[in-house]
């Protein structure tokens, strides 16, 4: 994928990505203050800028001043990021090594720049897959057990919007970022996904339902929405 970096007045760091099979321009926001065009493969990286000009007023409006990741930070329930200056390379890179998100950086990039966190999101990123992976599908099973719940797959990916969902063939799928969550509320995202295997749509029917197996429901509801699915 061919890809094109600059700093454009008034917005700041741009990435534009030319993608195959992209039919139209979109702009998305990275999360750390950045801003992603995606375009199609022929059509020239003005065309991107063109567009981004006319949408600057969006940009503004949704952008928000990153958070920075910094060494030591805890990332979901069992990795801390570390960033570590060496000679020998030119660009960041990021590992997992054991419980440690380890982002190695040029001598001339600070921990703080952009590609420096655009790196150590990828690798918290990735952990929280992995912690996932092991803990959620876990816990699952678990609960599904102690309360009688059938389900076909349980699956973990990154999702922006939601924290879970399931389809009416049982398949469950899990927000990766759950493992930034207290327990309590990671149970009852579980619960309520499994609960939508017996009741599909959010009626009263499925909330009388759910409250049979979550005690304080509403207050639960409550606190997720303090929670968003980024690193944090």
């Amino acid at each position: 994928m061919a890809t094109k970096q600059l700093v454009v007045d008034g917005i700041g760091d741009v990435r534009l990505y030319k993608r195959k099979g992209a039919k139209s321009v979109r702009i998305s926001l990275d999360g750390i203050g950045g801003v992603r065009v995606t375009l199609p493969r022929w059509l020239p990286y003005k065309a991107g800028l063109d567009f981004l000009e006319t949408k600057k007023d969006w940009v503004a409006q949704h952008q928000k001043s990153p958070q920075l990741l910094t060494a030591g930070q805890r990332v979901g329930k069992t990795h801390l990021l570390d960033f570590t200056t060496v000679d020998s390379i030119k660009k960041p890179n990021v590992r997992l090594v054991n419980n440690t998100i380890s982002v190695k950086l040029p001598r001339d990039i600070s921990s703080q720049s952009h590609d420096a966190q655009l790196a150590a999101k990828r690798g918290a990123v990735r952990a929280l897959k992995l912690q996932a992976d092991q803990l959620l599908t876990q816990r699952i099973k678990t609960l599904a057990q102690t309360h009688g719940f059938e389900y076909k797959s349980a699956k973990t990916r990154p999702m922006k919007s939601r924290w879970g969902s399931c389809n009416q063939s049982k398949e469950i799928v899990l927000n990766v970022y759950l493992m930034q969550l207290p327990w309590e509320l990671i149970d009852y995202v579980i619960l309520h996904e499994l609960t939508h295997t017996r009741v599909m749509a959010h009626g009263r029917p499925f909330w009388d339902e759910m409250n049979k197996y979550v005690a304080d429901v509403q207050s639960l509801r409550k606190q997720i929405k303090n929670y968003r699915a980024q690193i944090s």
